[in-house]
């Protein structure tokens, strides 16, 4: 893969882009086509000393996909990562498909870690306000062979970080327990993982087949990223920033949305949560976050 970084180092105008880019500061390049826009970005990504990840901003999303794809073929490894918009649900729904969200949440957490270098995005995507980088931190959690860990506190922290537990996991964000076997999909992760303990002690970490639910091979660790972008700490929380919100509500359709705040916060109340908590996004956390 050297090949594309010593071709693109060849062009002064790569060099300059390289040299602006180290700074952090934003840049832009025009008289690309796309194949040689994937070029510079695959080249970029491996220069020693530049600032990762970079953010490529692209007019839509199967632009971003694309150049993902070609941006990935030219580095030989999973370097860039196409970052959706997210659809914001506001109404009273019964089901909400949250493919978008997870694919997000783990985007972001590769970017934590690390292991993202490029990220491509359009400008909505990349404006929409996610889960700060601290609450993401706080929410991730790492799990190994040789660790301690209490099961009924991982169960409630996975309840916590938004995922959903069930007799047999069939999908991203559901976990089970059985016995001493804790099995959970991450939304960052690409297969579902099972837990073994002895004890309170972690004897063992693998991924496994969904359809057979046979071990396939063991891992060393595990990050089991939030599920969720809208993570309220408890019912309470909830309830005392809808009954903070009310008084704030005006305009034509003030009734109606002070009536739809109302009904969630009986649900809070009651313990039952809420039902969406997209409509409640701008106000479940002190600091207001996007990919920027």
């Amino acid at each position: 893969m050297e090949y594309f970084l010593n071709t693109a180092r060849q062009l002064s105008e790569y060099r300059a882009v390289a040299a602006a880019g180290g700074t952090g500061m934003p840049v832009m390049v025009t008289g690309l086509s796309h194949i040689h826009k994937a070029h510079f970005l695959a080249a970029l990504s491996m220069e020693e000393g530049y600032r990762l990840p970079l953010i490529v901003i692209c007019d839509t999303e199967g632009e971003g996909a694309r150049l993902c794809a070609d941006i990935n073929t030219m580095t030989g490894e999973e370097t860039a990562f196409a970052y959706p918009a997210k659809d914001m649900i506001l109404g009273d729904v019964d089901a909400v498909s949250r493919e978008y969200e997870h694919r997000r949440i783990g985007i972001l957490s590769r970017m934590v870690s690390g292991r993202a270098k490029i990220v491509c995005a359009t400008p909505e995507a990349a404006s929409q306000i996610t889960i700060p980088r601290r609450i993401l931190n706080k929410r991730t959690l790492s799990v190994k062979a040789g660790d301690s860990i209490s099961l009924p506190e991982m169960t409630a922290a996975l309840v916590e970080a938004g995922y959903s537990r069930c007799d047999q996991i069939e999908g991203v964000s559901q976990f089970s327990v059985r016995g001493a076997i804790l099995d959970v999909y991450p939304v960052n992760f690409g297969m579902p993982v099972r837990i073994e303990l002895w004890g309170d002690d972690v004897d063992s970490v693998s991924v496994f087949s969904l359809e057979d639910q046979r071990r396939i091979d063991t891992i060393k660790q595990v990050d089991i990223a939030p599920a969720l972008e809208t993570l309220f700490l408890d019912t309470e929380q909830i309830a005392g920033k809808l009954k903070e919100l009310l008084p704030k509500v005006r305009g034509k359709k003030a009734a109606e949305v002070k009536q739809r705040i109302q009904n969630d916060l009986a649900n809070a109340e009651a313990g039952a949560g809420c039902a969406n908590t997209d409509r409640y996004l701008p106000i479940c956390y002190d600091e207001e976050e996007t990919l920027f």
